[in-house]
């Protein structure tokens, strides 16, 4: 055995290969391993890929990837594949078995060689999870727990980041401590599977770099980042409404203020209705007091028209009688004067005389026919006695001249004595009223002289007066509270603006504690990495390999060059303290803290003792910034208080100033009013003066012309009395002019007849006919007047008795017409008054009416706003406060106007602005907003108020709730920026291994290879990283991820980071995650001369045609073989690759490979089922499996005669029964009571 190097000796299958036998297989050579097809051949290869770590599932092919690994392999707890391997001389094995279920391989290490009664008691296997682990301890050697795959693959390929694994890679690794066989499993496979194409030389390419399998991708999917982006977009949605939030409080506040408005406006209202209340109570009882006034008043108009009536009606009735009695007086005179009976009655007067001329005539009759004395002496006598005659008659007329002028005079002063005394009555009369009708003018006067003083200047109501003074001093005290509120305010503006200072400047020490201390921890991992640096690092290798390292290179090299797996570090003989060939005095240089592992020690020590103090600094700050919190907190609610205080104090001193401006307008308005209702009186008392002074003009008139009617009256009767006494005078002087006439014409009648009788001297038949017709005339004459005596005596007796009353009855109409004249004045003037009082009443009930009209339409209209105003409550000191009078229904409108329009402006704007935050908060369905949102839904949607129910929630949100949102989108920023960036940078590093790969695998592929018609053999390798769609994205995303978290501060991410994420997100598959292909990024060519000429290989078709297949097949085995010297490098490792078939190769190639592989220091394990004898020769252990997977060794001709093959000799049964002990005892190892499974005598077996 050698013990210079790592390698293999040996296989063993226990209860595996073969059920309940133990199967070996040497692997100190190279193996062949022939047989029939599917006599196992392939099966026993597939094992060898194991040892390297290589996933067992991967070894199953075709139908029997169906089952697991153990079902074919490991199918029992007694089930073992063991490998027998040595690490420079000292044996160990690597044990797989199956776990407690049989479901998966689990891996142990035994720092011992081989040996059967490690694994078998007598004829029993040791069972592996329950025996095993005991059984090997107890026989003094050191076996590991139960390990995984990934586990064992680091331990074997030394290639462990875990502290309690190094230990075991030390021990147990199939490599030195100073290299690592990093993905030697991938290009073991690989060879054994002859991969066919370049993708799956590209797959062991990337085996070989990257530590994925195969492929990359981003931990995130991409439901996540759109996610992530709508919670961004979301919360940046919603919190761009943070405006519109300081809007919607100050709304908020506008609206609380609008209904404490209205709520004092309904105070104020309620209280107004109760005035208005009162103040009607008190008109109607006004109204029916004036209503009764106006009826006593009428009542008393009416009864003093009544009595003025009724005496003018009697005066009437009076008027009526007097003016009959006239009438009939003058009618009886008219008859009287129409029948003649003055005449007649003259006539009966002169009965005698007409008798007398009767006798006359008949003398003159009788001297005519008688005894005829002397014409002349009878006619001179009858002459005489005419003239005498009339004489005495005339006399006698004469004698009725002295009674009519004593009559005349009497009547005429009865007459100006009546006229007299009812003009004086009239007189006085008149003075009386004109003497009143001037006093009331005078009244009327001094009135519109009061008035015109009003009106010039007119005074306001002194209560207004008195409430606008006091309101005046209200308002000023206001103003100074309103002063005190805003130095309140300001104070605590300044105080909370002070408080968030202090805690910014808190928020910003715990910010650079946090800081500090993610950079302590940051520092610890790192120096913890540096402590426990990983296998394949640089320090790790300075450490095992260069004892002095710490004062050469340790001086120079950064602790992030030390902490590099990419260098491949190699033991140099040159000079130690040159660099390049430069020589330099390092005594001069310090060694930083990261070159000796004392120093790390005490740095770490001194990190954690910082983290522990800066932690400590860390939760005492945050205390602090608790305490600044709660400072703060209660400086903004001292500033909301104060502010609240001033908006209070603003409203209130806002509210009396327009108390005070409409006490300002009631006064100006109670001035015009005053002002109005002095120029309606005046004009009213003007009206009356005018009236009055046309009712004393039309009195002055009415007296002029009754003084006038009375004088027409007085010259009317004194005309009457003089016509009557010309009437009775002409009467009288007619009758003497006729009885004068009748003398005269007697006279002349005498003379004639005289002068005809003495003419002839005899009887003239006309003068006798004359005499006959006259005494006829005079007969009939004295006949009437002797009939008309009684009627004459009784008109006689009407001229004595009743003619003279005519004067009076005219007096005693004309004064009862003045009576009734003056009645008629006085009814006017007490019907006027009556009027005058009745328009005054009517007027100020007219006025009363419209002051209850208004007062009425005023409360209801009060009623009707209380009503309107049911939505809030009334406040309840001004509601049951005494009515202000400067809150007129105007002014409370105004107020109630401005105020209803405030809340609605404000629950509009509420109601719109919420209504934008909300869709805001449910613009992207599922996001934080949304589901904060969500979670207020149900419970709000009960208590719908226009969206005034969500201000709390909406306040909590921009309050606090959004920082827990900030806070999850920081998180997931950085989640899944440092997602993206490890995908970026794990897509970088790929690059970057990949140009290092090729250029460590053309140095490592052995140009020397010499095939026939196939040399020099070199490869280059390329990656497609820079052309992948999603690069440019990525790479924007990563740098700005860098950029922000390099900012260090409290912010989301910028937008170009979230417009980078976004367009990554956009570069998703449909999978909903975004991979990269390692091995659609790899480019490989292969460059090799056939025949003579070169040739470029890009792909297994163009691989085809270079030459016959077993030729391509040794193509690519200079190609593993680079693999593996690029992971061996100088490493003392031998390793074991299987190939399957290699018989399309001939004998010259054969034997050129096996010498290619020893050069390489590869021992080759083959299988196939007829091997020419002579590349048989070239194995040093050669195996046939015969029937039932029995296997025996095959021996040539030239090994042994006769060459056929020879089963090997089995040991004997009893050999079995018990276990020997390493003292050479034989007691059974196995528990009590433990299953041991049999294991079987095959006398073929090896």
């Amino acid at each position: 055995m050698r013990t210079d190097d790592f390698h293999l000796e040996r296989i063993i299958l226990i209860d595996s290969y073969r059920q309940g036998d133990i199967v070996e297989v040497r692997l100190d050579g190279h193996v062949n391993v022939n047989g029939i097809n599917a006599a196992g051949k392939t099966t026993l290869l597939r094992t060898i890929p194991l040892f390297y770590g290589e996933l067992a599932a991967r070894m199953l092919k075709g139908e029997q990837s169906k089952k697991a690994f153990t079902d074919h392999y490991l199918p029992r707890s007694t089930s073992y594949i063991v490998f027998e391997y040595a690490r420079r001389g000292q044996l160990c094995m690597a044990v797989l078995h199956s776990n407690a279920t049989g479901e998966s391989v689990q891996y142990r290490f035994i720092a011992t060689g081989y040996s059967r009664g490690l694994f078998v008691v007598g004829q029993s296997i040791v069972e592996s999870n329950t025996q095993l682990y005991r059984h090997v301890e107890k026989n003094g050697f050191q076996c590991t727990r139960a390990l995984t795959r990934s586990e064992y693959r680091s331990i074997i390929q030394n290639d462990v980041d875990r502290r309690e694994l190094r230990s075991l890679a030390a021990q147990f690794a199939f490599t030195g401590s100073g290299s690592r066989l990093s993905h030697i499993d991938r290009i073991v496979t690989g060879m054994f599977v002859r991969a066919a194409t370049f993708r799956d030389l590209r797959s062991i390419i990337v085996s070989s770099i990257a530590q994925e399998d195969g492929a990359l991708e981003i931990r995130a999917q991409r439901d996540q980042m759109d996610n992530w982006l709508r919670d961004h977009d979301a919360y940046l949605d919603v919190m761009n409404e943070a405006p519109r939030v300081a809007a919607l409080i100050d709304a908020s506040k506008a609206r609380s203020a609008a209904i404490a408005s209205l709520s004092l406006t309904k105070g104020h209202l309620i209280a107004l209705e109760r005035a208005c209340s009162t103040q009607l109570q008190a008109v109607k009882k006004g109204l029916e007091a004036l209503e009764e006034q106006v009826a006593t008043e009428r009542a008393q108009v009416a009864q003093k028209s009544a009595e003025t009536n009724g005496r003018l009606t009697a005066q009437g009735e009076a008027l009526k009688q007097a003016r009959a009695q006239l009438e009939r007086l003058d009618a009886q005179a008219k008859r009287y004067q129409d029948e003649q009976f003055e005449s007649r009655a003259q006539d009966e007067e002169r009965l005698p005389s007409v008798q007398a001329d009767l006798e006359m005539q008949e003398k003159s009759l009788g001297a005519l026919v008688g005894n005829q004395r002397s014409v002349t002496e009878e006619y001179e006598r009858l002459e005489l006695q005419a003239d005498q005659r009339t004489k005495a008659k005339i006399a006698d007329i004469e004698k009725d001249r002295a009674p009519i002028y004593e009559e005349i005079d009497r009547l005429k002063g009865d007459c100006e004595a009546h006229y007299q005394g009812l003009e004086s009555v009239l007189r006085k009369e008149h003075e009386r009223a004109l003497h009143e009708a001037h006093e009331e003018a005078r009244g009327y006067a001094e009135r519109i002289g009061w008035l015109n003083g009003r009106i010039n200047d007119a005074q306001a109501s002194p209560e207004l007066v008195m409430q606008k003074e006091a309101k005046d001093d209200e308002c000023e005290k206001a103003r100074c509270t309103l002063e005190q509120s805003r130095k309140a305010r300001e104070d605590t503006q300044r105080a909370r603006q002070a408080e968030k200072a202090r805690f910014e400047d808190a928020d910003r020490q715990l910010g650079r504690i946090h800081a500090r201390l993610q950079e302590h921890k940051g520092a610890l991992q790192g120096a913890m990495q540096m402590g426990d640096a990983a296998p394949g690092t640089l320090i790790h290798f300075l450490r095992a390999q260069v004892p002095d390292w710490r004062e050469s290179i340790g001086k120079l090299a950064s602790r992030e060059l030390l902490l590099r797996t990419d260098l491949v570090p190699e033991i140099d003989e040159a000079p130690k303290q040159s660099l390049y060939g430069v020589r330099l005095r390092l005594d001069r240089i310090e060694a930083p803290w990261h070159a000796h592992e004392e120093t790390i020690e005490a740095r770490i020590a001194q990190l954690k003792s910082e983290i522990d103090a800066e932690q400590a600094r860390h939760a005492a700050q945050e205390s602090v910034l608790g305490q600044a919190r709660a400072a703060l907190d209660a400086a903004v609610k001292a500033e909301e208080d104060a502010s609240r205080a001033y908006q209070t104090a603003d409203e209130r001193l806002r509210r009396l100033s327009g108390e005070q401006q409409s006490l300002k307008r009631q006064i100006e308005e109670s001035r015009t009013r005053a002002k109005k209702q002095a120029e309606e009186e005046r004009r009213d008392v003007a009206a009356q003066q005018k009236a009055l002074e046309l009712e004393i003009q039309q009195m002055q008139t009415a007296f002029d012309r009754t003084v006038r009617d009375n004088a027409e009256a007085r010259q009317q009767a004194l005309n009457a009395i003089e016509e009557t006494k010309r009437g009775k005078l002409a009467a009288i002087e007619a009758t003497i002019q006729r009885e004068r006439s009748e003398l005269a014409a007697e006279l002349e009648r005498l003379k004639a007849e005289r002068h005809r009788s003495l003419a002839a001297k005899g009887i003239d038949p006309d003068t006798l006919s004359r005499l006959e017709t006259a005494i006829a005339t005079l007969r009939a004459t004295i006949d009437r007047i002797r009939k008309d005596i009684p009627v004459i005596a009784r008109y006689r007796e009407w001229l004595e008795t009743q003619g003279p009353q005519r004067s009076a009855y005219l007096t005693q109409v004309e004064t009862i017409e003045a009576d009734v004249r003056r009645l008629k004045d006085e009814l006017t003037r007490i019907q006027a008054d009556g009027e005058r009082r009745n328009a005054a009443l009517m007027k100020e009930l007219d006025s009363l009416e419209k002051q209850e009209h208004r007062i009425g339409g005023e409360l209801s209209a009060v009623r009707v706003r209380i009503e309107k105003l049911s939505y809030v409550r009334e406040d309840a000191d001004a509601a049951h406060a005494d009515h202000d009078a400067a809150h007129t229904l105007a002014y409370l409108d105004e107020i109630k106007r401005t105020s209803e329009s405030a809340l609605l402006d404000a629950e509009k704007k509420i109601e719109d602005d919420v209504g934008v935050i909300l869709r805001a908060f449910t613009k992207h369905r599922g996001t934080a907003p949304d589901r904060f949102y969500e979670s207020y839904r149900s419970d709000l949607a009960a208590h719908s108020k226009r969206g005034r129910e969500w201000l709390p929630a909406i306040q909590e949100w921009f309050a606090s709730r959004h920082l827990e949102a900030r806070r999850v989108l920081r998180d997931g920023a950085s989640l899944l920026g440092q997602t993206v960036d490890e995908f970026y940078n794990a897509l970088r590093t790929f690059k970057t291994r990949t140009q290092s790969f090729s250029r460590e695998l053309q140095t490592c592929i052995d140009s020397s290879a010499d095939f026939e018609k196939i040399t020099n053999v070199q490869a280059r390798i390329q990656t497609t990283v820079d052309t992948l769609n999603y690069w440019p994205s990525i790479q924007a995303l990563s740098e700005e991820f860098r950029l922000w978290v390099e900012r260090q501060d409290d912010d989301l991410p910028h937008q170009e980071f979230c417009q980078a994420l976004r367009r990554v997100s956009q570069c998703f598959e449909r999978e909903n995650t975004l991979s990269a292909d390692l091995v659609d990024l790899i480019q490989l060519e292969i460059d090799l001369v056939e025949n003579g000429r070169h040739v470029t290989v890009r792909d297994e078709k163009t691989l085809e045609h270079v030459s016959s297949n077993g030729i391509s097949y040794l193509i690519l085995i200079v190609l593993f073989l680079g693999f593996l010297q690029r992971v061996r490098k100088d490493a003392p490792v031998q390793v074991v690759c299987a190939v399957d078939e290699l018989k399309n190769l001939d004998l010259g190639n054969t034997e050129r490979l096996f010498n290619l592989l020893d050069r390489h220091r590869v021992t080759l394990i083959s299988a196939f089922p007829d091997a020419d004898p002579e590349v048989l020769r070239l194995f040093a252990h050669r195996y046939t499996i015969l029937e039932e997977r029995r296997i025996a060794s095959v021996v040539l001709d030239d090994d042994l005669e006769p060459a056929q093959p020879r089963e090997e000799q089995s040991l004997d049964s009893t050999q079995f029964a018990q276990a020997q002990e390493p003292d050479g005892s034989t007691e059974p190892v196995l528990e009590p009571g433990r299953i041991a499974t049999p294991l079987e005598e095959d006398p073929n077996h090896v």
